[in-house]
Order: C-alpha cells, then sequence, then structure tokens
C-alpha cells in the first residue's frame, strides 16, 4: 500500500469515528430531549414558596393574632380607671369675696325652691353659686327652665363637672 492509501484509510477511518460520534451524541440527544418533552407535559401545580408558607403558617398566624388580641384585651380591662360620674350643676352666680356670694344666697333662696350653695374657683379663687349637682343634662335643663323664670336667676345656665 502506498502512502497516499494509507493516509486517505486514516482519513475514512476518522470520518467513520466523527459519524459515529455523531449518530452517539444524536441518539443520547433526542432521547434527552424527549424526555424533556414528556416532563414537561407532566404539569404539576406551580407553588411559589411564599404560597406553600403561607399554606403552612396561615394557621399559625390566625392563632398568634388572636392570642395577642386576647391579651391586649385582658390588659385593656385591667387598666381600666373606675369612670367618674359627670354632674351637671346650674350655676347662679360668681362673685369676688364670700361675703357678696353669701348675700345673693340671702336674698335670692327665698325665690327659689332649690338649695344653693357656694363653692370657691381653685383657677381665679371666685366664689360659685349654684343649685346641687345633677346627674343627667336633662335633668338640669328642665330646672334651668323653670328657675330662669324668676329674674334673679335670668342669667343661669349649666356646667358641668367630674
Amino acid at each position: 500500500m502506498n502512502s497516499i492509501n494509507k493516509i486517505n484509510l486514516k482519513n475514512d477511518l476518522k470520518f467513520v469515528n466523527f459519524l459515529a460520534l455523531i449518530n452517539i451524541l444524536l441518539l443520547f440527544g433526542c432521547s434527552s430531549s424527549d424526555e424533556s418533552l414528556r416532563q414537561s407535559q407532566i404539569k404539576e401545580p406551580e407553588i411559589s414558596v411564599f404560597q406553600e408558607a403561607a399554606k403552612q403558617d396561615s394557621s399559625k398566624i390566625i392563632t398568634k393574632a388572636q392570642e395577642i388580641k386576647n391579651k391586649i384585651k385582658t390588659e385593656k380591662d385591667s387598666l381600666k380607671i373606675p369612670s367618674r360620674q359627670l354632674k351637671f350643676y346650674i350655676q347662679l352666680g360668681v362673685f369676688t369675696s364670700k361675703e357678696r356670694a353669701d348675700a345673693f344666697i340671702k336674698d335670692a333662696q327665698p325665690k327659689s325652691p332649690y338649695l344653693m350653695n357656694i363653692t370657691q374657683r381653685e383657677i381665679d379663687k371666685k366664689f360659685v353659686v349654684r343649685l346641687k349637682p345633677f346627674s343627667t343634662r336633662e335633668e338640669a335643663e328642665s330646672v334651668k327652665k323653670n328657675i330662669k323664670q324668676i329674674s334673679e336667676f335670668k342669667d343661669a345656665f349649666i356646667v358641668s363637672e367630674e
């Protein structure tokens, strides 16, 4: 055999090996693409990590939220300050001295069926003449309406205090 034939034979063998290699790659390549196609046709539900976590933790979160709400309610109830009763007074006059307040009561009390009293305000140390306290504004309004018919009490008005 001459050298040219040997070279051609070597080249032919290389070419045959190359074709065999391509066939093998195509065979495996096609089978893996077939497998990929089969796997893509199998439909699995798409669940994100957050959806899965939400499913697992939602009942825990709701339970924890309810516990916190109950704890806050319990603490709030334990901190309740006894409510003070709001009282309504009918104020008849304000005086700079106790003597002037006493003189007003001495003159006006016989004209009123309601007992008058004197209190001193802390803010300005003035003396306030008013009727006994009423538990509701409606009751105070009713009495005010009656008492304003007397000329000495025409300027009477309602004040509220705790």
